[in-house]
C-alpha cells in the first residue's frame, strides 16, 4: 500500500472526492450539507489530500489569512484510516506546504474532541471555547 499526497485542483475529480469525504466525516454526523455557495467560496483555498493506493483517505483545506498566517480547516480522515498516523502525516504535509508558500503560522478551529490530536501535532489552544456548527471548538495555533 502506497501513501501519496497531492494538491487537488478546484473542480477536479480529486477535489470532488475530497468534498465527498469531508461531507461524510464532518457534515453528515451533524445533519449538515455543503451548499453550492459554501463550496464555491473555497476556490481560493488550497485543497490537500492524502491517498492510499490512489484512494482519497484524508483531506484538508488551507485558507490564507494574511501574508504570514494560514488557516487549516475542514480536516478529515476516513473513519477506517483513523488512528494509524495518517492524520499526523497530512498535518505535516500541510505545514511543509505552508512553509514553502511563505507562511509562518498555522491557525485552526479544532473541535473539542480533536484538541488532543492537534496538541500532539504541536498546536496550542488560544482563548476560550466557542461554538461553531453547533459544537464546542477551540482556536489553536502553531508557529512554523
Amino acid at each position: 500500500m502506497k501513501t501519496t499526497f497531492s494538491i487537488a485542483d478546484f473542480g477536479s475529480d480529486l477535489h470532488q472526492k475530497s468534498v465527498f469525504l469531508r461531507n461524510d466525516i464532518l457534515r453528515k454526523p451533524l445533519n449538515l450539507r455543503f451548499t453550492d455557495i459554501e463550496l464555491a467560496n473555497e476556490i481560493n483555498q488550497f485543497h490537500l489530500v492524502i491517498m492510499l493506493d490512489d484512494v482519497v483517505i484524508g483531506t484538508t483545506l488551507l485558507l490564507p489569512i494574511d501574508e504570514s498566517v494560514i488557516k487549516l480547516r475542514q480536516f478529515a480522515i476516513e473513519t477506517n484510516s483513523q488512528g494509524k498516523g495518517l492524520g499526523k502525516k497530512l498535518v505535516n504535509y500541510a505545514e511543509e506546504f505552508s512553509l514553502k508558500q511563505g507562511f509562518s503560522e498555522v491557525q485552526l478551529h479544532a473541535r473539542e474532541t480533536a484538541c488532543g490530536f492537534y496538541k500532539v501535532c504541536g498546536y496550542n489552544i488560544v482563548g476560550e471555547q466557542f461554538l461553531e456548527v453547533g459544537i464546542p471548538h477551540y482556536k489553536m495555533v502553531k508557529k512554523l
